[in-house]
């Protein structure tokens, strides 16, 4: 007969509060498993012995609904040690991230009018964008800062543009063209500012804007609603729907690499707006070129406006074009 201490053991883990049902399934199939697999031919499995340790402590006069009791229990408990996770349609909602999809998956519909929504109301921000190029051409590589408003201007509204390079910082104020869609945008248009150079304090006055560059590739693209409903995110994936980067909870979602590019994305999990963007050209005579684009949405405040019409700084020398 069994003990009595194994009896009131076996009471207590019926009395016991049952386990969640993520749980429970894992522990009938890991059960099942374990029931098909054959003694004689392949070396019990751990959970296995703790069944059978736990079985005989029970006794062979035990009833039956015990001893099954004691066995779920323990492979439920096995599980648990051995650090078992459950799968992603298995998690309570609560723990998912919300919309995001699955890995591997295509950003659900959700989440794809959440980024084109998001896109659309950063229009009138302040956009502040660091780019960093490693690889490639030498002449390429390094840090390039811009800052522009308003984030995505319409056709005919006056844009207030800053870039600033190691060598050089140039202030422009221009309107933005009628451009028909898929125009490369390389273009000179009438424009008014500045061009400095920190290490000779100098500047030179700005007549002319070429509109081309990070600014152009930007406004046309990545903050384009039609562009990204056309292209990207039909071909996009979502890589992880729980990643972090620059310090806030994001969403990472990869474009397949044509002719050698690939991009991939991530967006903010609260605010759906691009955060980070990473750009790999395979490249051929150089090694493949990276650039990373890291993306800031600030309110068109006066002191966010301020930096993008600051005068000449002083003790700067005018110096014309040759």
């Amino acid at each position: 007969m069994p003990a009595i201490d194994d009896l009131a053991a076996i009471r207590r883990l019926l009395d016991a509060p049952p386990p969640a049902p993520a749980v429970t399934e894992a522990g009938r199939a890991r059960l099942d498993q374990l029931m098909r697999h054959d003694p004689g031919r392949r070396r019990p499995h751990r959970s296995r012995a703790r069944v059978t340790a736990l079985s005989r402590r029970v006794g062979i006069l035990a009833p039956a609904g015990a001893v099954a009791a004691v066995a779920a229990v323990a492979t439920t408990l096995a599980l648990v040690h051995q650090d078992y996770r459950p799968t992603a349609a298995a998690q309570p909602t609560s723990t998912r991230q919300a919309g995001a999809g699955q890995t591997g998956q295509t950003p659900p519909a959700s989440v794809q009018r959440a980024i084109l929504t998001a896109i659309g109301s950063a229009d009138g921000d302040v956009m502040c964008l660091t780019v960093t190029t490693t690889g490639g051409p030498p002449v390429g590589r390094g840090v390039v800062q811009s800052s522009w408003w308003p984030a995505h201007p319409s056709r005919g509204q006056r844009v207030h543009l800053i870039t600033s390079s190691p060598a050089t910082r140039e202030e422009v104020t221009f309107t933005e063209p009628a451009v028909p869609p898929g125009d490369l945008r390389l273009k000179l248009l009438p424009a008014s500012g500045y061009l400095l150079d920190p290490a000779g304090k100098t500047w030179q006055p700005v007549t002319r804007y070429a509109f081309e560059g990070v600014f152009a590739q930007t406004t046309a693209n990545l903050l384009e609603k039609g562009y990204l409903r056309a292209t990207l995110l039909p071909r996009s994936k979502v890589v992880d729907a729980h990643a972090t980067v620059l310090g806030r909870p994001a969403i990472e979602i990869s474009v397949p690499a044509v002719a050698g590019l690939s991009v991939t994305l991530w967006v903010d999990a609260q605010t759906y707006l691009p955060l980070r963007m990473v750009k790999v050209d395979a490249g051929t005579t150089y090694p493949a070129t990276r650039k990373v684009y890291d993306y800031q949405f600030l309110p068109a405040t006066a002191a966010n406006l301020a930096p993008l019409t600051a005068p000449v700084p002083a003790g700067y020398q005018q110096h014309d074009w040759p």
